[in-house]
């Protein structure tokens, strides 16, 4: 940038960040120095923005108060890009008083007073700030508070949804409505001040951690430790108005900032009287604050609110008849004990309502007699029947007998969405008479009319819907990274739309983007509160985002007890039963099932349940039966790269190394930018003992793929320095994976283990402690594995072998794709412990997933050695050696195992 602007002339540049760049400048006409601000450039991209950006900026420069820092003006550049000019503060921030300890109480409360002084003036002119924090809070020289950003966090929360703009800063002081994604107004700002008042006092803030996860977690649900308890300097009055501060529910805090300024000047005064000292009454300023939470909880909160203004006006707009259908699909639940069919029954209490044209039953029966179709088994099937017969929606019915309660559920669906029902009503009395069937029945039909005229989701599919709609399809398909930007644009589009949140939801987990996935689950309950059905399915959501795979499974089978049959839910409890609870076995029925329940594939779901099956064969060992799995998926689309890319780790697993390899090059041909085939194409050549190829394919893997995913390059390439023997550059590696993501845990573990190789004790429990906690956070089977393997060899080192044994046992069962390297593990830590028996038996287990791995090969011939079965040696070396028949020659494992073999053997 010039050091020129207009006439200003730049000083120094203060800081950049999400919110923007500051620069120190003087003012060349008045002769003053002054703080340019400039807002990041997505929040101007377009007129649009620069005109809301221009909105709320000058309403922000209305604000007259002495902690308010103050906007002079608001100007361009010569090229038209806007910025700021504000006062300039001459002192420090309280982020940067902090860090040189904790406050005396008088002078924290004289600050605070301070801040909310200068809140009052903001709310009462109906500005909220949001963002309050210790680094937008400016105390100058004089000690006078200055509250930073009024009027630019608004614009930046209307950004881009999945950015990730909070800082770890900001994520400390969020309100539990704000970590939610619900409304945040003026209670919002008192949690806030609250948590920096405790934050001063007690040198912490009341919800610590050291990832956001954790943090967002902790506001949600937890509770605090009083700051007296911190700080014995604080009074007890003080824990009295912070804890009435941070009350969970906003109707439980201070009902405005002048009861909590009350409450504040009350302890002030005491704290005066104490101390021995006068003080002149304390002028009211405010200090403005930037709203910098994460994108996605202010777009959807934004979004809400004018959703919530659009069904109000369309609660009474007049608009054109729904084109609908009853469905009977589950056979079973097809009559209620007077014997009349219930979609009759429900489709009876339908017909005459004005908003509402009920498809009759005749043409659905000569649609189906045309397509010689027999009876609808899935909801799929219904809604190819409903689009061919020109409906738009179609109700399900679905009885549930408790035994001693009958309990009615009315499913809505759109014809041209997926298998998830968009709108669900639930009615249930006591008794199983028919008069009170034909209750709930009335009750039902009202409800789905009622809310017809309100809900969004039953009115003609809006652009939103349309762009999840295609983008959900291009992911069904495999193809995640043109599917996903659709749904992200989606919700730009609409922040209410329940689906988009549950895919990204998903997606943001499996990316290790943990923060954002949380985030998307809770903003799914949140709008999913009223819908007992669509409830059910955002805390499937949530308890898959946040690992607690058995309440997933339970809340999956509720799903599906209560729903009419479907292939979407039965394929993703079976997901959830392999990849999430790791029962492989178990996975397989409702996997089955589905395939059973569409043979046509109207669900559209055929390839992914293909999918989920064939890995739940690979992973019990069941090899033929997956490649079956696999290959049908590949035949519904010779394009796919997602079932080549399956195949290909497959072939992996069994040891067919070369096809293994020309399958992860094809999938990338298909699918450039795929990050799986690139680690795995590494990790192959690594088997077969290529370790430079393996080397450049991470450095290929980091130009072609995302900034994001540094962080397992890295790592990568830190497992092959670890492998070689190279531990200090195997820790270096570590670290800079987890500079870019501390929250990856086998960044962690990487570091530990390599720590353990330099005899870093003290490093290697440092890795554990972090892993440990964040493995708690997340609660997810994967990062359990590398947990109890650290544990494992941490306390190997420490001489308590028994112990060490028993968590290394523990992994092979809780990883997928790494349970061979934890299996090797294992025989390794038997041998250091001296069970060399037991060392044995676990190998040939392991030798049992796969025959050509020549690491295992390599450690059996050690363990023939000790026996002093030279014959045994002799038959791995030969089995090893003829994997790594082409590996480099100075690949680690090769040479130890010549090392240890006598030369005729090498030279045979």
């Amino acid at each position: 940038m010039d050091t020129h602007i207009r006439h200003y002339r730049l000083l120094e540049k203060l800081g950049s960040g999400g919110m923007g760049v500051v620069y120190k400048a003087e003012d060349t006409l008045l002769k003053r120095v002054v703080a340019l601000k400039f807002p990041p450039e997505m929040t101007v991209a377009d007129e649009t923005s620069q005109r809301r950006f221009l909105r709320e900026a000058r309403a922000a420069s209305a604000l007259d108060h002495p902690n308010i820092c103050s906007i002079h003006s608001i100007e361009e550049t010569d090229d038209g890009r806007p910025f700021i000019c504000m006062s300039w503060c001459d002192g420090a921030t309280l982020r940067e008083i902090l860090s040189r300890g904790r406050m005396d109480p008088l002078r924290a409360v004289d600050i605070v007073l301070q801040v909310a002084s200068g809140l009052e003036t903001a709310h009462q002119s109906g500005i909220v700030h949001r963002d309050i924090k210790p680094g937008n809070i400016m105390v100058s020289t004089k000690g006078q508070a200055k509250i930073l950003d009024f009027g630019i966090a608004r614009i930046t929360d209307a950004t881009r949804i999945t950015k990730s703009g909070a800082g770890f800063g900001t994520v400390l002081y969020m309100s539990p409505e704000q970590v939610r994604g619900d409304a945040a107004d003026h209670r919002s700002d008192i949690w806030s001040l609250g948590v920096v008042l405790y934050e001063l006092l007690a040198g912490v803030p009341p919800f610590p951690g050291e990832y956001e996860a954790a943090v967002l977690y902790s506001i949600v649900n937890d509770g605090f430790e009083p700051a007296s308890r911190a700080s014995p300097q604080s009074p007890h009055s003080l824990d009295a108005v912070i804890e009435r501060a941070l009350q969970k529910r906003p109707a439980n805090r201070y009902a405005s900032i002048a009861e909590m300024i009350r409450d504040l000047e009350t302890v002030h005064a005491s704290l005066v009287s104490h101390a021995g000292t006068k003080r002149a009454q304390l002028p009211r300023h405010t200090a403005l604050h930037f709203a910098r939470r994460r994108p996605i909880v202010a777009i959807a909160f934004c979004a809400l609110a004018a959703a919530l203004v659009a069904m109000v006006f369309n609660r009474f707009a007049p608009r054109e008849r729904l084109s609908a259908a009853v469905i009977r699909i589950d056979a079973q639940q097809a009559r209620a004990r007077t014997g009349a069919p219930i979609d009759d029954l429900l489709a009876s209490r339908l017909e005459g309502w004005p908003l509402v044209r009920l498809l009759h039953d005749s043409r659905l029966r000569e649609i189906r007699s045309a397509r010689s179709a027999g009876t609808i088994r899935t909801v799929g099937g219904a809604a190819a029947l409903v689009r061919r017969a020109g409906a738009e929606l179609f109700i399900v019915p679905k009885l549930v007998d408790h035994g001693d309660s009958t309990e009615l559920f009315a499913h809505v669906y759109d014809a041209s969405g997926g298998g998830h029902p968009i709108l669900s009503v639930r009615s249930a009395e006591a008794g199983r008479a028919a008069a009170v069937l034909e209750t709930l029945l009335d009750r039902t039909a009202e409800r789905i009319i009622e809310r017809s005229r309100a809900i969004p989701a039953l009115a003609p599919a809006s652009n939103a819907r349309t762009l999840f709609e295609k983008g959900n399809s291009l992911y069904l398909h495999g193809d995640f990274e043109a599917g996903i930007p659709l749904v992200e644009l989606a919700l730009q589009e609409d922040s209410t739309l329940i689906p988009a949140y549950h895919r990204l939801a998903l997606w943001y987990r499996y990316e290790n983007r943990r923060t954002e996935a949380l985030i998307c689950a809770q903003r799914a309950v949140a709008l999913s509160k009223d819908d007992p059905v669509l409830s059910l399915r955002a805390e499937i959501v949530l308890h898959r985002v946040a690992g607690r795979s058995d309440l997933a499974e339970a809340a999956l089978r509720r799903y599906l007890a209560i729903t009419p049959p479907n292939c979407a839910g039965l394929a993703e409890l079976g997901y959830v039963l392999y990849h999430d609870r790791r029962l492989f076995e178990a996975a397989v029925q409702p996997l089955q099932r589905a395939l059973e329940l569409d043979p046509q594939d109207l669900d559209g779901m055929r390839a992914k349940v293909l999918d989920c099956l064939g890995h739940a064969y690979l992973y019990s060992g069941r090899y033929d039966e997956a490649e079956g799995c696999f290959e049908k998926y590949a035949v519904l689309d010779t394009a796919n790269f997602d079932a080549i890319h399956s195949l290909a780790t497959l072939n992996r697993t069994r040891g067919n190394y070369e096809a293994a390899i020309e399958g992860y090059k094809r999938t990338k041909k298909l699918r450039a930018g795929f990050f799986p085939a690139y680690d795995e194409l590494a990790l192959t050549y690594l088997a077969i003992g290529k370790r430079y190829k393996a080397l450049d394919e991470i450095k290929t893997f980091q130009i072609e793929t995302h900034d994001s995913l540094g962080v397992k390059a890295h790592a990568l390439k830190g497992m092959v320095h670890f492998i070689q023997g190279e531990y200090e550059e195997a820790s270096r590696a570590s670290r800079m994976a987890v500079a870019i993501d501390s929250l990856w845990i086998p960044a962690q573990w990487l570091r530990g283990r390599a720590a353990l190789e330099l005899d870093r004790l003290r490093e290697a429990r440092e890795a554990l402690a972090r892993i440990a906690r964040q493995g708690a956070v997340m609660n997810a089977a994967d990062d359990s594995a590398y947990v109890h393997n650290l544990h494992g060899w941490i306390l190997l080192a420490e001489g308590r072998a028994a112990e060490g044994i028993r968590e290394l046992e523990r992994s092979p069962f809780l990883s997928l794709e790494n349970a061979m390297e934890f299996r090797k593990d294992l025989v390794r830590g038997l041998l250091r412990a001296g069970r060399v028996a037991e060392a044995e038996r676990r190998a040939l287990e392991a030798l049992s997933y796969n025959d050509a791995d020549a690491d295992l090969l390599a450690l059996l011939c050690e363990i023939c050695f000790r026996k002093n079965d030279r014959r045994g040696a002799a038959r791995y070396f030969k089995l090893a050696r003829s994997v790594w028949e082409e590996a480099d020659s100075d690949f680690a494992p090769l040479r130890r195992l010549i090392s240890q073999a006598p030369a005729r053997w090498e030279d045979t």
